[in-house]
């Protein structure tokens, strides 16, 4: 199981080793300008002379799974222009192993509303009213407890069926053993002398 941290100090999103070589590998696929591999700036992509705004559409959303929640960031949420908007770095930036959790730092507060609930000992989030277009949060549950709840429907409906029809057939075998028609409703018969 992966774990994340929020940290409103952290101006990236940091994400264990082998995730960011995936990004990495994926971001050197798609986009021209960037420069991932740089003896100086190891840590993350960036462009000196190509803005975020020609790089983004090249990009894929950054996706990230945490139990049972899907958080996707579009490319314009984690590309970060400079002061002058004529360079661009991408702002995810791996730790030092894949044991390390996630550390959602302000790519991920700008886009995600985030609550500390101490009470129930959770954090909750919500895609704030500011989050670029096309950022999402998915329950990946929600799938699974649809199917079960349909299964459960279905089955419980079946029992119904079944149980009904039993109770008919109970009920007309003992209305033919007392000498009614089957129908339910006992015959009256006439006494002659």
């Amino acid at each position: 199981m992966k774990y994340a941290i929020i940290d409103s100090g952290t101006s990236f999103i940091t994400v264990p080793l082998t995730d960011y070589n995936n990004f990495k590998q994926q971001v050197i696929n798609a986009a021209t300008g960037l420069n991932c591999n740089s003896f100086q700036q190891p840590y993350y992509c960036f462009s000196k002379n190509t803005p975020c705004s020609t790089i983004t559409p090249m990009l894929q959303p950054l996706v990230i799974r945490l139990a049972h929640v899907t958080f996707t960031i579009p490319p314009a949420a984690y590309a970060i222009d400079n002061i002058l908007g004529n360079a661009c770095t991408l702002g995810v930036s791996y730790s030092s192993d894949d044991y390390n959790p996630f550390i959602f730092g302000d790519p991920f507060l700008r886009s995600f509303y985030t609550t500390f609930n101490y009470k129930d000992n959770r954090v909750e989030t919500a895609v704030s009213i500011h989050a670029v277009p096309g950022t999402i949060i998915t329950a990946v549950m929600a799938t699974k407890i649809i199917i079960g709840i349909t299964f459960g429907v279905f089955f419980g409906a079946l029992f119904i069926i079944l149980a009904l029809c039993y109770y008919y057939k109970y009920k007309k075998r003992k209305a033919l053993e007392i000498g009614g028609d089957g129908s339910g409703r006992t015959k009256l018969m006439s006494r002659e002398p």
